[in-house]
């Protein structure tokens, strides 16, 4: 489990094709010593696990199943990427309940400055509309972020200074393809309202506070 709140970015400093999937080596000189042979860690919100360590990083493995449905198929060394180790029970929660398990990816269709913030528009699948509420929270390439705006076809997020330079999204630009992690929340309310017998007054609340539609 994450919170969302990125401590640190990292380089791909190698990657390596293996049966089914691929080796990461990642740089991250200030965050290595941190983690354990073992540990998860969210990799531009993707949760992978650390599988080797050396004196500047760490490296993870990567199924065919997790470079087929994220970004870190198509990644190249070089790269730069959002690390947020697992959260330790007795953490601070910063951000929201993140797993980790990408539920699909999205293309920035437009970043403009709006002061010393950023407006960053991405474009959105239908059906995955009903689960983003407005001014609720979900999680971009593993950043914690509050929705600003939607329609049926994309969302914004208005992004803080801090936020968008300590993190990749400095690096983003229009057409930049990002993983996306819908609310846990709004992942179980979806899938218990397509399988179980729905509850009208319950179902009238979750309309109400903007859950589903």
């Amino acid at each position: 489990m994450f919170t969302g709140i990125i401590q640190q970015t990292g380089k791909i400093s190698q990657i390596s094709d293996r049966p089914e999937g691929r080796n990461l080596a990642i740089a991250c000189p200030g965050l290595h010593a941190a983690v354990a042979i073992g540990d998860s860690i969210a990799v531009d919100g993707c949760c992978l696990t650390v599988n080797s360590k050396h004196d500047q990083g760490f490296e993870a493995y990567a199924t065919y199943q997790t470079l087929k449905n994220t970004t870190l198929g198509s990644i190249k060394p070089g790269s730069e990427v959002n690390l947020e180790p697992a959260l330790c029970l007795g953490d601070r929660m910063g951000g929201h309940m993140v797993t980790g398990h990408i539920d699909t990816m999205a293309p920035i269709t437009k970043i403009e400055n709006k002061g010393e913030a950023f407006r960053i528009l991405i474009s959105l699948d239908r059906k995955y509309s009903p689960l983003i509420a407005l001014r609720g929270s979900l999680a971009v390439d593993g950043i914690s972020l509050t929705v600003s705006e939607k329609s049926s076809s994309w969302f914004g997020v208005a992004v803080i200074p801090h936020t968008y330079h300590t993190t990749n999204l400095c690096n983003k630009t229009s057409g930049s393809r990002v993983n996306l992690e819908i609310d846990i929340i709004a992942r179980y309310i979806a899938n218990y309202m397509g399988h179980a017998n729905q509850d009208q007054a319950l179902e009238e609340k979750l309309k109400k506070y903007g859950f589903i539609k």
